[in-house]
């Protein structure tokens, strides 16, 4: 599909021009380009084509370069990246210090990035900025509450791997 600059803006504005895999803020206009990976941004497809997407507006969203390039990881590359997750996964179901601040840090980016989708499915509906602020203001508290309740069950979910380990 081509893009007009005004589906390039709509797509951008979903999330705010954070990236819709690690949340950092991107410049709307430095999209594609060879320049700093985490600045650049690509227009990506939520759902792949070749797994049944579809190739419309609906299933873009902004990726930063580096989001994007990891997606295609390979050979070395890719083995360097798995070998880190095994070890932060580790970390996580020892319930080290940097694992449980690793799994914290995931249960937060899940649901910033879920905010800020729902922030854009809002601005649709709510005629005015004082509505807007007050659908925010309920959407913060339920984010935090799912941080809160899922940090609770991660934790109670280590403990019994660590219990079901020692026997």
């Amino acid at each position: 599909m081509r893009l007009t600059k005004a589906d390039v803006r709509l797509i951008w504005d979903k999330t705010g021009g954070r990236c819709h895999f690690c949340g950092i803020q991107t410049d709307f206009l430095n999209r594609g380009g060879h320049g700093e990976l985490s600045t650049y941004w690509e227009v990506d497809h939520v759902h792949t084509v070749a797994r049944g997407g579809v190739d419309d507006i609906s299933n873009y969203m902004c990726i930063c370069r580096r989001c994007n390039m990891s997606k295609k990881t390979t050979g070395i590359g890719l083995r360097r990246l798995l070998l880190l997750s095994r070890i932060a996964k580790a970390e996580y179901y020892k319930g080290s210090s940097a694992g449980r601040k690793t799994g914290h840090l995931r249960i937060e980016q899940l649901a910033d990035n879920w905010y800020r989708r729902e922030i854009y499915n809002l601005k649709g509906k709510h005629g005015t900025d004082a509505n807007l602020r007050v659908a925010a203001k309920a959407l913060r508290q339920e984010r935090d509450q799912y941080i809160f309740g899922m940090d609770a069950l991660e934790q109670k979910a280590i403990k019994q791997r660590s219990l079901e380990m020692c026997h």
